[in-house]
C-alpha cells in the first residue's frame, strides 16, 4: 500500500517501485486516485503524461490550480463538444464570477438552468444568479430570479432561505411594503426558532424605513408602533444575543 508520501510521485516511479511494468491503464488508475484525493498538481502531470488534456478531470484540475485563464478555454471547450455539460457552465459561471465579469456569470447560470439538467443544478443555478445581482446592487433584478425560485418544487428550508433573501433584496430595493409582508410570512414559520428574531428585527427596521418615507403624520406613528411592537418582540426572543445587542444601540442602530 502506497504511503502519503508517495501521493506527490510519478506514477512510473510508484509503479516501477513496486515491481510492476508501467502501462497507461495502471498510470490513469494512479491519476484518478490522486484526483480523488484532491492532489491536483501530480494528477494533472500524470494526464499531461497519458495526453489526457481534453477531459474534466484535467480541466478541474486546472481550475483547482487557479490557471482559470486556461481552465476557462478547457471548460467552453467541454460545453462546445456538448461533455459533462453541466459540471463544465457550472465551472464557466465560477470563474467568470473569480474574475470579476458577473454578467457573463449570470450568463452561463441562465444557460445552466435553461438546460434543466437537474432540479439541484436548476435551483444552484438560480440562486447563483440572485447572489451575483445581489452583489452587484441589481436588487430588482436578484427579486425576479428570487421570486421564480419560489415557484420552483422547494424544501421547508430552502423556502425559508429563499423568502428570507427576496425580504432582504426588497428591502435593500427600498420595497420596504413588500419586505414587511414576506417577513410577516417567516415570522409565521418561526424558521428553526433561532432565525425568528432576525426576522422581527428587520421587520422592525423595515416598518421604521416605511415610516421614515412618507410624510402622512398618522402613517408615520403607525409604523412605529408597529417597529416598537417587532423589537419588543425580537428582544423577548433573543435578549442577550446579537440582535438583543442591536436592539439595546442607540435609536436600534445597524447597517444599512
Amino acid at each position: 500500500e502506497a504511503g502519503s508520501d508517495d501521493l506527490a510521485h510519478d506514477a512510473r516511479t510508484l509503479l516501477e517501485k513496486n515491481g510492476a511494468p508501467p502501462n497507461r491503464t495502471a498510470i490513469l488508475s494512479r491519476a484518478r486516485y490522486l484526483y480523488q484525493q484532491r492532489e491536483w498538481a501530480p494528477a494533472k502531470d500524470l494526464l499531461v503524461e497519458l495526453g489526457e488534456q481534453d477531459g474534466f478531470m484535467f480541466a478541474e484540475c486546472v481550475y483547482q490550480l487557479r490557471d482559470y485563464a486556461r481552465a476557462k478555454q478547457l471548460f467552453q471547450s467541454l460545453v462546445d463538444r456538448n461533455e459533462d455539460l453541466d459540471k463544465a457552465l457550472s465551472r464557466l459561471a465560477n470563474i467568470e464570477a473569480r474574475l470579476g465579469d458577473y454578467q457573463a456569470a449570470i450568463a452561463h447560470n441562465r444557460e445552466l438552468a435553461a438546460k434543466k439538467l437537474s432540479p439541484r443544478r436548476q435551483k444552484a443555478a438560480l440562486n447563483n444568479i440572485a447572489f451575483l445581482h445581489k452583489d452587484s446592487f441589481q436588487f430588482d433584478q436578484a427579486a425576479e430570479v428570487l421570486h421564480e425560485l419560489l415557484h420552483m418544487r422547494l424544501g421547508r428550508r430552502e423556502r425559508i432561505n429563499t423568502t428570507r433573501e427576496l425580504a432582504w433584496v426588497s428591502y435593500r430595493a427600498g420595497k420596504y411594503q413588500t419586505a414587511i409582508a414576506l417577513l410577516d410570512e417567516l415570522i409565521k414559520t418561526k424558521g428553526t426558532g433561532r432565525d425568528l428574531p432576525q426576522f422581527l428585527f428587520w421587520k422592525g427596521q423595515a416598518e421604521r424605513k416605511l415610516g421614515a418615507s412618507t410624510s402622512e403624520k398618522k402613517q408615520q406613528q403607525e409604523a412605529e408602533a408597529a417597529a416598537q411592537q417587532a423589537f419588543e418582540d425580537a428582544w423577548d426572543a433573543d435578549q442577550w444575543g446579537y440582535y438583543g445587542s442591536c436592539i439595546r444601540r442607540p435609536n436600534n442602530t445597524v447597517w444599512p
